[in-house]
């Protein structure tokens, strides 16, 4: 992926997601890194507290990655090329480092996605996921 979304705490305020872009910037990260609209999305799966990585704990801030199960449910729903690629990066990733991948509950979300979808070159990317999740 070419981006990277950071989401604050989800009780955050203004003044704490304007803090988040603070930070961004003295790293040399743009602005945009720090996108709230992803929030929207990330509080929407059940249980997705359970399914974040820390990749780094300091003194005032805990940064985690989302595990490889969270990521691919975040992907699902809209699902274009760009994601489709980057669900079987990290798919591979995951495999390569042991993290476990709960291909049961992805295979269900693909699933319930194909059930509803009418474009076929969404249905065709859904169904070359289910291909990665068998693997």
């Amino acid at each position: 992926t070419l981006d990277i979304d950071v989401i604050g705490q989800k009780n955050s305020d203004l003044s704490t997601t304007i803090q988040l872009m603070a930070i961004a910037q003295k790293l040399g990260l743009p602005v945009e890194a720090i996108n709230q609209a992803g929030a929207f999305f990330l509080y929407s799966i059940k249980g997705w507290e359970k399914e974040r990585i820390i990749i780094h704990r300091g003194k005032g801030a805990t940064f985690y990655r989302p595990s490889v199960n969270l990521y691919c449910l975040l992907k699902i729903r809209r699902l274009n090329e760009s994601d489709l690629g980057d669900c079987q990066q990290y798919l591979k990733f995951a495999r390569k480092h042991g993290e476990k991948v709960d291909r049961q509950k992805l295979r269900r979300a693909v699933q319930s996605e194909l059930k509803e979808e009418r474009v076929p070159h969404r249905q065709k990317r859904l169904e070359q996921l289910l291909v990665e999740l068998s693997k």
